[in-house]
């Protein structure tokens, strides 16, 4: 999908795949922005799997899963969000205000 939005690479800066991902327990694959060096305040990760925001949940954007649905607007759906967190000064207030994932797992 990114190379559909952003095909020279100058929207989406880094990328992080399950190869970028830290094993946890369980069988599950976290992804640690801390280790790629970005600023948090200005990071976020747009992913269908919730699970792998769990070291940086207020840094989440949880999707539906598009595999082969040319009718969906998922992304679409997102669009005024992704506009607040580009203007804002830190995405985490943001995006926890928005989606509560750090309230979520505190509650599990």
């Amino acid at each position: 999908m990114l190379d559909v939005l952003d095909p020279e690479g100058v929207l989406f800066t880094h990328r992080l795949y399950r190869d970028s991902c830290v094993f946890y327990q369980d069988g599950l694959y976290l992804k640690d922005l801390s280790r790629v060096g970005r600023d948090l305040a200005r990071t976020a990760i747009v992913d269908n799997s919730p699970q792998v925001f769990g070291f940086q949940p207020d840094n989440g954007v949880p999707v539906l899963s598009w595999y082969g649905d040319r009718d969906d607007t998922e992304l679409l759906k997102l669009e005024p969000l992704l506009a607040a967190a580009a203007l804002a000064s830190d995405v985490r207030p943001l995006l926890h205000g928005y989606f509560g994932l750090a309230d979520r797992i505190a509650a599990a």
